[in-house]
């Protein structure tokens, strides 16, 4: 391990010699995954502390970003969700006025059918009293 803590540089050097004949694959990576854990123990342990600090404010940087995110994202759910509520409102109301009108126009032509068939017997009845 070659620390230059001047010029904020870690440089670290490590064989990786552990396979043999008789390893199994989950063997060789356990060991991948052993020596790995030990390069960062490594690492971490010999940082410069100025790039620790700057590690942990990227490190809390990232998280913050990571909730503004899941801020923006919940909004835009909401946003969206806000959207189709109205657009089903709208649509309800105009199915809404529709039927109105429709059921006005089914009163208004069965009034004239009635006024139609009142008229008629009428002539009838006029027809009748003048014959009589």
């Amino acid at each position: 391990i070659l620390l230059n803590e001047d010029k904020e540089q870690v440089i670290v050097s490590k064989n990786l010699t552990f396979i043999s004949d008789n390893s199994t694959v989950t063997d060789l990576a356990q060991e991948v995954n052993n020596k790995i854990d030990d390069f960062t123990k490594l690492l971490l342990e010999n940082m410069p502390q100025v790039m620790r600090s700057e590690l942990n404010d990227l490190h809390a940087q990232t998280e913050s970003n990571k909730s503004n995110i899941e801020l923006k994202a919940n909004q835009t759910d909401l946003n969206n969700l806000q959207a189709d509520v109205s657009r089903q409102g709208i649509a309800i109301s105009t199915k809404a006025e529709q039927s109105d009108l429709l059921i006005t126009n089914q009163n208004v032509t069965t009034a004239q059918e009635t006024a139609k068939q009142a008229e008629s017997e009428a002539k009838n009845a006029m027809a009748k009293a003048t014959e009589a």
